[in-house]
């Protein structure tokens, strides 16, 4: 009879274990050789633990009260315990399921069902943690009475994380690790969701790198992806735990802070960042710089969902990249009325551009010695269809902001060369030079001395008489290639001056390095000599400057007789302004040049 019943309990047990054995041809095998040993229980008893440390990673049964009466499995093999200390044990304290799956157990539980796939965590003596996937039933003696549950579980210890690396990877921008697109758009949603009912704020700053553009055409697309690395560096490093950030693609990144109690935080964050960011890059040989844009918003005050927060903050950057380089804007409502007339004036000076509808005015260049006219600058002037007259403050910044500086001066360029090569000589049987600006943007970009060559050769233009105005900013800004660039446009023969010198932060040490023919004192200066003298000593600064340097010196802005005669007086050699002449369409330029061989000709008007 206790054969028999041992017989029983071995059949009931290999029965369960049949259910969850996957290797059925194994599960045969393994009844064979327990038959052969059936007069032996303890034998078989062990024989079947040992089996189901073959066929499962976890086999356990428990009671009706959920304490565990049998344990076994793969993942027990170097548990540092004894298995028998957990016999006894409540069942979900040995095997903690997770939080999302307690309330799914206990509802199954109540039911008496079977279940699978509910996920929990195992931990061995020795420290780690298995995924395991577990299955169950309920589990009957031979009356047919519940008497505990029974089961196996799944070691996806593996498999989950691989899923999660599969997610981060695919929430995870590749170049820089921080959260891409995708992984923004969830997070800031389950933030913004956080602050219903709450006292505090979240602050959504956008940020653009002014200048990045310039990098990757200067110094190629690796040194543009090694700034991008440091740069987001440099914002994990300045955010620390306190937020959070995303790059959305491009130059494009995104900061989100949460928790914060009054906009002040957020701008703090932003003086910080742009501070940060404007520090010197040291990328192999290259010294790069760039400075950050920054618009800010802050929910719930501004916006309450995604899209409409970032939209606020898109409009707050749009209007700090029009305030200039390494500034933020927090947003507010009146910014959006001036951010539409931005956008129009960007898709009306993008149509403009491509229908070449912008137009070049010339203004002239006097020597004060001979009053002779020796050259004209080339002035962008834009008369739009729907808007009128835009200001050429105006449509420049909108170009910079926008990325079509480029296009714009490189249109300018052209349409200058050409005309100008057209112009007659003067009485002395030479032709006028021409000065065409040049944004730090083009300045930057790889093409620029092949495209110069290019218009100079399309248009007949001799290269001497080109020149060429850049700002003093690369006085201040350490870009090599740029330098490298002037160098190789000054040995086609074209002249290089500077232009609004004296206004900004020059460093004058840097002057002797470039190959510069002509210096531009600001208008600014030139309209304050009258009555400041600390003006005219700056004037007479540069002048004496100029001279050791042997470079040349243009005055601008020259409105009245008296700051004429000031300038004759401190030795400026040239000068041009409304005093002697308005700029002129090149029809203008054309009647002017022909009057300026006659004899009585005096190109300047005495308005004061």
């Amino acid at each position: 009879m206790l054969i028999v019943c041992a017989l029983l309990n071995i059949i009931l047990m290999l029965e369960a274990l049949f259910i969850f054995w996957p290797a059925q041809k194994v599960a045969s095998r393994s009844i064979e050789q327990l038959e052969s040993t059936i007069g032996d229980k303890d034998h078989a008893i062990q024989r079947l633990s040992q089996f189901t440390d073959l066929a499962a990673d976890l086999f356990w049964e428990t009671d009706l009260k959920g304490r565990i009466t049998f344990l076994g499995g793969r993942i027990l093999r170097d548990f540092a315990r004894a298995t028998d200390d957990l016999i006894g044990l409540m069942y979900l304290d040995v095997v903690r399921l997770h939080a999302s799956e307690m309330a799914k157990m206990d509802d199954i539980i109540s039911k008496l069902a079977s279940y699978s796939g509910i996920m929990a965590d195992f931990t061995d003596g020795n420290g780690r943690v298995f995924q395991l996937e577990l299955s169950g039933k309920p589990k009957y003696d031979r009356a047919g009475r519940l008497n505990g549950y029974m089961g196996i579980g799944d070691d996806v210890t593996a498999k989950v994380k691989a899923q999660e690396d599969v997610r981060r990877l695919a929430e995870q921008d590749a170049l820089t690790g921080l959260a891409n697109r995708h992984a923004y758009s969830r997070r800031l949603d389950k933030d913004l969701s956080s602050l219903a009912g709450q006292s505090q704020q979240l602050a959504l700053l956008a940020i653009d790198l002014d200048g990045f553009k310039g990098v990757n055409d200067t110094f190629g697309h690796d040194v543009g992806d090694r700034l991008l690395e440091m740069v987001s560096r440099r914002i994990l490093t300045l955010i620390g735990d306190r937020a959070w950030a995303a790059r959305l693609g491009g130059d494009e990144f995104v900061i989100v802070y949460p928790g914060i109690n009054s906009t002040e935080t957020a701008e703090q964050m932003a003086e910080g960042l742009n501070a940060v960011l404007a520090e010197p890059y040291q990328i192999g040989p290259a010294v790069v710089h760039v400075n950050a844009s920054t618009g800010i918003a802050v929910a719930p005050t501004d916006a309450s969902s995604p899209q409409r927060l970032m939209k606020c903050a898109d409009v707050a950057l749009y209007q700090a990249k029009a305030a200039g380089r390494g500034c933020f804007r927090v947003y507010n409502e009146d910014m959006t009325a001036a951010s539409h007339r931005q956008k129009q004036l960007e898709l009306r000076l993008r149509s403009a551009l491509k229908d070449d509808l912008l137009e070049v005015v010339y203004q002239p260049i006097i020597d004060l010695e001979t009053r002779r006219t020796t050259g004209f600058e080339a002035l962008a002037r834009w008369n739009d269809s729907e808007l009128g007259i835009v200001q050429p403050r105006d449509f420049v910044k909108i170009a910079e902001g926008s990325g079509l500086v480029i296009e714009l001066g490189e249109q300018i360029l052209r349409r200058a060369c050409f005309e100008a090569a057209t112009w007659p000589r003067d009485a002395y049987g030479v032709a006028p030079r021409l000065s065409v600006n040049i944004s730090p943007a083009q300045l930057m970009q790889n093409g620029l001395v092949n495209s110069v060559k290019r218009i100079l050769a399309d248009s007949r233009l001799p290269a001497k008489r080109l020149e060429l105005e850049i700002t003093d900013n690369l006085l201040i800004d350490d870009v090599r290639g740029a330098v490298q660039t002037l160098h190789d446009l000054a040995a086609m023969g074209i002249g290089i001056s500077i232009d609004d010198f004296g206004t900004g932060y020059s460093s004058l040490g840097r002057l002797g390095l470039l190959p510069l023919s002509r210096l531009k004192i600001d208008k600014s200066i030139v309209h304050q000599m009258a009555t400041d003298r600390n003006s005219l000593k700056i004037v007479r600064g540069i002048v004496s400057l100029a001279e050791d340097l042997d470079m040349a010196i243009v005055a601008e802005g020259v409105e009245t007789e008296r700051q004429l005669d000031l300038l004759e007086a401190a030795g400026c050699g040239e000068a041009q302004g409304f005093y002697f002449s308005p700029a002129l369409t090149d029809e203008q330029v054309m009647v002017y040049l022909k009057r300026s061989k006659s004899d009585d000709f005096e190109p300047q008007r005495r308005t004061g």
